[in-house]
């Protein structure tokens, strides 16, 4: 693994992402640096799509010891890292990337454990025996099925704009759980017990439009990835 820097100079680390201005990325990892004493910068990499493997691994070549992966490039990411761990494995999507001495690239997700223990501890919800609703079909879908479905919940749908890519999900994380995809047109009740927000509308805090028949009588909602702008990104129980 990485060692710290011995000259003194801070270890450079970073996000990338295509837009990436609204990540509040930065802001966390200084938190967390100031918290554990960590010499490290941590900067914003707008990066497009065309040039993804391109210019990462120019980043790495220029010393950047590890990168967060944001949308539109989680699972280009699962394709361009030496290896995967299991849950990024099973994902095909990566959000962490960890650069090693010996030029070894380990991709792995952590949008899944960090949104199960985020709704459990922080706003103690019990996933178990509960209907989710996820909006959108990308990469942080992908990471976050997987963990949901190990929480014993009762079922997950999965709506997207283009219904194909939801049902491919859905048909890939089958052998976990109870889980579909379908249109946003096409949801229909009962009610959900939670709504996860996993399109790339979250990062503008905006959210799909939903049928009706989409809504809880006690629901909570959240947005994923956390990158998103944060204030009003999270409710917790709804009328």
């Amino acid at each position: 693994m990485n060692q710290p820097n011995e000259l003194g100079h801070p270890d450079q680390y970073g996000v990338v992402g295509h837009p990436v201005a609204h990540s509040w990325s930065p802001f966390i990892h200084g938190m967390f640096a100031k918290a554990t004493a960590q010499n490290l910068v941590y900067r914003l990499f707008d990066i497009a799509p065309d040039g993804f493997r391109r210019d990462t691994l120019k980043l790495f070549a220029s010393g950047v010891r590890g990168l967060n992966v944001t949308l539109p490039h989680k699972q280009a990411a699962a394709e361009l890292v030496n290896e995967l761990t299991p849950r990024a494995t099973r994902a095909q999507a990566v959000n962490t990337i960890a650069f090693f001495e010996d030029t070894t690239l380990l991709g792995d997700n952590t949008d899944g454990v960090g949104l199960t223990s985020d709704l459990e501890r922080n706003l103690h919800l019990d996933l178990a025996d509960k209907r989710l609703l996820i909006l959108g079909a990308g990469g942080a879908v992908r990471g976050v099925l997987g963990p949901l479905l190990e929480r014993e919940v009762r079922e997950v749908v999965i709506a997207n704009r283009t219904p194909v890519k939801a049902q491919q999900i859905a048909a890939e994380f089958a052998d976990m759980g109870s889980v579909s995809g379908c249109a946003f047109s096409e949801l229909r009740g009962p009610a959900y017990d939670l709504i996860i927000n996993g399109t790339s509308a979250a990062s503008t805090v905006k959210c799909p439009c939903c049928p009706r028949a989409s809504s809880a009588t006690r629901r909570f909602a959240t947005t994923w990835p956390t990158d998103a702008d944060p204030r009003p990104s999270r409710s917790g129980p709804s009328p």
